[in-house]
């Protein structure tokens, strides 16, 4: 997000850096300014799980988990005690194994989903999950029960 105050003496621009550590930056210039920007091209990354489990972790913030294999696969979430995201975090998944993707929770979180449906349906489903709150997601996509 970029954000552009004014006064009377200079512009401060506030923003990310164009590396994917998405680092804050804050620059304050004085007369007259040419501003350019460059942008990551790559906004989505990708973590390739080929296993039968998987329980993400704080790299995984803001990514996409494609979930690969011919067995059913289980995706755990972890309690805030062992992976501490940030509320308003989002992980997208995606099933590409032809077995069911089962999203599966540590004891002491909650994961809410319509119908409490906790399962991608299918091959070339997917879904993504939300934290609203310490240990308590929303689970929204193609999933059923």
């Amino acid at each position: 997000a970029w954000g552009l105050q004014s006064s009377d003496i200079g512009v401060t621009v506030q923003g990310y850096d164009a590396d994917t550590t998405k680092n804050d930056v804050s620059n304050t210039f004085t007369g007259a300014q040419t501003f350019t920007t460059t942008r990551n091209t790559t906004w989505l990354e990708i973590n390739a799980q080929t296993g039968t489990s998987y329980t993400p972790v704080l790299w995984d913030a803001w990514k996409l988990i494609t979930l690969t294999n011919a067995w059913a696969t289980t995706l755990t979430v972890p309690t805030n005690a062992n992976e501490a995201f940030a509320v308003w975090v989002v992980i997208i998944l995606e099933q590409l194994g032809a077995w069911q993707v089962t999203v599966w929770l540590q004891s002491g979180v909650t994961v809410n989903s319509k119908g409490w449906n906790l399962k991608i349906t299918g091959q070339y489903s997917g879904a993504y999950l939300r934290k609203t709150a310490t240990n308590i997601w929303i689970l929204v996509g193609d999933l059923s029960a």
